[in-house]
């Protein structure tokens, strides 16, 4: 698979996020083109230091108008001594950093991907043991002598024919020991 390449002010970047963030950098430097007066040394020489201090820029873009303006500075009679140089571990540190990020994030993918996967396969025991439980949860409800709403017509129906023959048995044992009454007293 081929690499993507962003151009960006004549620099080639490998990378989105350093293609982005030159062309964050190369607005900044255009608003202070717009704004700064480079005639002026002492102020220059203060943005110059802020720049520095805030780090704002970090590529090649940025490292370059870095460059441009300590040397109007130094070109303009201030000693090279008293304008702070530029430094480089900026631009290198947000190389490493890019790439660690490009590391981390694949080994975050793969660990995101491991973690669904478990994820899905404890979802799965899950699900299967719930539906165990539920169709042992019918099967107790079907085989119980309990009227509950699976069974509750079966269990009535037989409940009342248990009643209608102990009824009957009833019927008939009084009918016999009227009978045998009636014959006894000579009825």
């Amino acid at each position: 698979m081929a690499q993507k390449e962003y151009v960006v002010a004549g620099y080639l970047f490998t990378n989105e996020v350093e293609a982005k963030q030159a062309n964050v950098e190369l607005q900044k430097i255009h608003f202070f083109d717009t704004k700064m007066d480079y005639t002026n040394s002492e102020n220059t020489l203060l943005l110059y230091k802020k720049i520095l201090e805030e780090h704002l820029f970090r590529t090649p873009i940025g490292m370059d108008y870095l460059r441009r303006i300590r040397q109007l500075i130094i070109d303009r009679g201030m000693p090279e001594a008293e304008v702070p140089p530029i430094p480089v571990d900026t631009f290198t540190r947000m190389r490493n950093r890019t790439d660690i990020n490009g590391t981390m994030k694949k080994r975050v993918e793969l660990t995101q991907t491991d973690n669904v996967q478990k994820a899905f396969r404890f979802s799965l025991m899950i699900n299967v043991a719930l539906i165990a439980m539920v169709i042992a949860l019918f099967v107790i409800a079907l085989t119980s002598n309990n009227p509950n709403i699976l069974n509750y017509k079966r269990n009535l129906v037989n409940q009342y024919a248990a009643w209608e023959q102990e009824l009957t048995q009833r019927e008939e044992a009084l009918r016999e020991a009227q009978l045998q009454y009636h014959m006894e007293n000579g009825d």
